[in-house]
């Protein structure tokens, strides 16, 4: 099973402030690396008070209510939903052992085969997707979520993402779906379909259940002139999606602090601190972009400071007393499919997460704010051990990474004249592989 782990800095009902939550992925099929992320002892031990499991847990659910032929007596597909509905209770145990506010994922939809086949004339459109456009696919997402809070009453909320859509690995035989958001229709048609699933979650989860719902605005598109972008950084696109939607205390939107990927040379999110409803802001701290941790590449300075290279150098510290941007999501581990692996030797992204976390910690509530240097050298103490001197000498060795990065992986005449708008260097490095 691949843990997902989340570090968030939040305030809603019910949650304490802050709540910090961090990440260790594979995406399913991919074998999932050891990390200490991974263990609930030591995220309550560095001061994360919440954990985001993932895969998704729709697949826990077992659909009784609706048929008892989704999971047949006696089959495979029951087996293995129960082993994993099994392995989640131990997730779920093992958390709330340490006081962790326990977050689930959820890519939507990706329902049992069977219960497609069940009620495709009802819930598939002409091109044969699940369809948020039909009525019976809003009732059977109220069926599954009313199964899973009553199954796993101690998960706290749930993460929602759409746009991209994973099987469960060993479990994917049994499954099948798409992407909750028809992109493939006019604009406005996109937007409405946004519109109507948050609601519904809203409704669903927020009011009738008391959880937390963190939506996140996720798609990357945007790439080139030609391509105004979505949900994720088109500002126009956010409000008027978000706009037609009411707050609440346990509603929030997380969005990733650059405007494209987790690339350097792209400009801050244009939709963070804008509209009417809480945000978190998503960091990944092992860029499948940038060697995965398996050199050097500090981006701590960057994110809270705001990187050099850019036209505007925005970060951390110009939004973190926003009072709208109520948390910050760090991945620890994870991003991208592939290698390099570091096989549990994390220490960049443990870096990364380390200090970006704990600074904003500490910035969100404290006066005057501290500065990233300060908590870099903390961190290298309690982490490592280290001297002073020795810390202050992998502090300077850090920065130098930040810029070797820089010119290592991008060409900046080239990447300069795209104005921080659109994807540099043509992603030619990027997980374990080198192409054009």
């Amino acid at each position: 099973m691949i843990l997902v782990f989340v570090c968030l800095v939040v305030q809603c009902i019910g949650f304490q402030i802050p709540l910090i939550i961090s990440t260790s992925t594979q995406p399913p099929g991919f074998d999932s690396q050891p990390s200490l992320f991974n263990d609930p002892y030591y995220l309550k031990l560095w001061g994360f008070s919440g954990q985001v499991l993932s895969q998704s847990i729709q697949f826990a659910a077992q659909w009784s209510n609706v048929s008892p032929d989704i999971f047949p007596a006696n089959s495979e597909s029951l087996a293995w939903l129960q082993s994993f509905q099994e392995e989640q209770n131990v997730h779920i145990s093992a958390a709330k052992a340490q006081g962790l506010t326990m977050i689930y994922t959820n890519d939507l939809i990706i329902w049992p085969t069977n219960l497609v086949n069940m009620f495709k004339s009802d819930i598939t459109d002409s091109k044969g997707q699940i369809s948020l456009d039909k009525p019976k696919t809003l009732e059977l997402l109220g069926i599954m979520f009313d199964e899973l809070v009553s199954r796993f009453p101690q998960v706290d909320g749930y993460m929602i993402r759409v746009g991209e859509t994973y099987l469960p690995g060993p479990g994917s035989t049994y499954f099948t779906g798409n992407g909750a958001i028809d992109y493939t229709l006019p604009t406005v048609e996109q937007q409405n379909q946004y519109i109507k699933l948050i609601n519904f979650l809203r409704q669903k989860l927020c009011v009738q259940y008391n959880k937390l719902v963190i939506f996140r605005t996720w798609d990357t598109a945007g790439f080139s002139p030609q391509d105004s972008g979505r949900f994720h950084s088109n500002l126009t696109y956010y409000l008027n999606i978000t706009n037609q939607i009411e707050p609440h205390p346990n509603l929030m939107f997380s969005i990733k602090h650059t405007a494209l990927d987790f690339w350097r040379f792209v400009q801050w999110n244009p939709c963070l601190t804008q509209g009417k409803h809480k945000q978190i802001v998503e960091v990944e701290c092992q860029r499948e972009y940038e060697g995965k941790g398996s050199f050097p590449n500090y981006i701590g300075s960057g994110v809270i400071n705001g990187f050099s290279e850019l036209i505007k150098p925005i970060g951390l510290k110009d939004i973190v007393k926003n009072p709208q941007i109520v948390g910050l999501w760090t991945w620890a581990r994870g991003g991208g499919w592939n290698g390099p692996y570091i096989n549990g030797v994390e220490i960049w992204p443990r870096i990364n997460a380390r200090v970006i976390s704990t600074w904003y910690s500490k910035a969100y509530s404290s006066n005057p704010t501290p500065t990233e240097e300060d908590i870099f050298l903390e961190i290298c103490s309690i982490d490592f051990g280290l001297s002073s001197a020795s810390c202050a000498q992998l502090y300077n060795m850090s920065l130098i990474s930040q810029d070797a990065v820089l010119h290592m992986r991008y060409c900046s005449p080239y990447d300069q004249s795209l104005k921080n708008m659109y994807l540099p260097t043509a992603n030619w490095l990027r997980d374990g592989r080198f192409s054009l």
